[in-house]
């Protein structure tokens, strides 16, 4: 069925899921193409098997969590921590950038990354710039000048230049980000 808000929903069961285990977790790894079932996204017709006692048991069935989610919406402001690109005369007038427009979400977002589009931040990005390590949230700004959020399956290094970083309290809004909407 159709989301009824944000763009993705989590599952879960006590006890987990009867899958095979992989490096130690349950979990499906789309780009690795492992885990889960069959390492791929759910399809109509799967049926996954609880590990845990059956969900009729527990009083929390049915809830949402967390209930009161907020989700980004054109004009909400998503809180940022400035870093290390914003250094600099460049880094300001690149920031300012970010930090006045309304993004569209790009359709080839997904849990990797939400990649935004606008105007083009001027930022100098190097080719070959060395890689280093990136925490969920990261705001990278790629060769063509638009900005990259990264996501929980983005990888754990990159070497395009940091802009800023969303903050914890942020992030679980901006991941829900349609594509198509905006932020």
């Amino acid at each position: 069925t159709a989301a009824g808000a944000g763009c993705r929903a989590y599952l879960a069961v006590p006890g987990g899921f009867v899958v095979p285990v992989v490096l130690g977790s349950a979990s499906t790894s789309l780009v690795g193409g492992f885990g889960g079932l069959d390492g791929r996204a759910l399809r109509r017709g799967d049926r996954l098997t609880a590990a845990g006692p059956h969900v009729d048991d527990f009083r929390i069935a049915g809830h949402r969590w967390p209930a009161d989610l907020p989700l980004p919406h054109a004009g909400d402001r998503v809180a940022i921590i400035a870093g290390p690109a914003a250094a600099g005369v460049a880094g300001q007038a690149a920031l300012a950038v970010l930090l006045d427009t309304i993004w569209r979400v790009s359709s080839a977002s997904d849990r990797r990354g939400i990649r935004l589009e606008g105007p083009a931040i001027a930022l100098e990005v190097p080719a070959d710039g060395p890689s280093h390590g990136i925490p969920a949230g990261t705001i990278q700004v790629t060769p063509s000048g638009q900005p990259l959020v990264l996501l929980p399956d983005a990888g754990p290094t990159g070497g395009y230049p940091v802009l800023a970083v969303v903050a914890t309290a942020s992030r679980s809004g901006i991941g829900q980000a349609r594509p198509g909407g905006s932020v």
